[in-house]
């Protein structure tokens, strides 16, 4: 809520990094809320208005209910599968953290290492892992406000081993001596 206690009309701006700005304008002595309907976490709001006076406000109060919400996972799938390793990407709604919990069991078993970046779009790679084998996993996606949320089970199988021996071809031999040859 903002209150003008100045005389004229004004424009009141709300600007936070990353979101977009939200303008409203005021009579003098007026009362107003601004809904920003900002996703993100703001570290500093700037409040600005058009008349210059930008000390000219008074019960400056916040509303802001806590984020109770926990992202949204979609589009979960593997990827880039071999006998050794895998790529698991997923999205989310919102800014979250990445993790994975897999193994060959729903029990999972293994955890990748906590990538704090917060993403919409997710990538995580698995190494270490056995050729021809079922593997489980689901993702995991933390968003600023420290709401948690888990996907379902999802599976792959890994790629065979490859057995197939390198094929030699094109060997010759040049510069013949009667003592070498390269």
């Amino acid at each position: 809520d903002a209150n003008n206690v100045g005389g004229g009309a004004t424009t009141v701006t709300l600007s936070c990094a990353g979101q977009p700005d939200k303008q409203t304008t005021l009579a003098g002595g007026q009362l107003a809320t601004i809904a920003t309907g900002w996703t993100g976490t703001c570290t500093t709001v700037t409040l600005r208005s058009t008349n210059g006076w930008n000390t000219n406000f008074d019960n400056l109060v916040i509303d802001s209910a806590p984020d109770t919400t926990a992202p949204v996972i979609s589009a979960v799938q593997a990827t880039a599968i071999t006998s050794v390793g895998a790529t698991i990407t997923w999205s989310t709604n919102e800014g979250a953290d990445s993790q994975v919990e897999y193994g060959t069991t729903t029990a999972y078993g293994f955890t990748t290492p906590l990538n704090s970046t917060l993403v919409t779009n997710h990538s995580v790679s698995l190494s270490g892992l056995t050729a021809s084998t079922l593997y489980h996993y689901r993702v995991k996606s933390k968003d600023g406000a420290g709401n948690l949320t888990s996907s379902a089970d999802f599976t792959f199988t890994t790629a065979a081993p490859d057995t197939v021996p390198p094929t030699i071809s094109a060997v010759q031999a040049i510069a013949v001596t009667n003592a070498s040859a390269y």
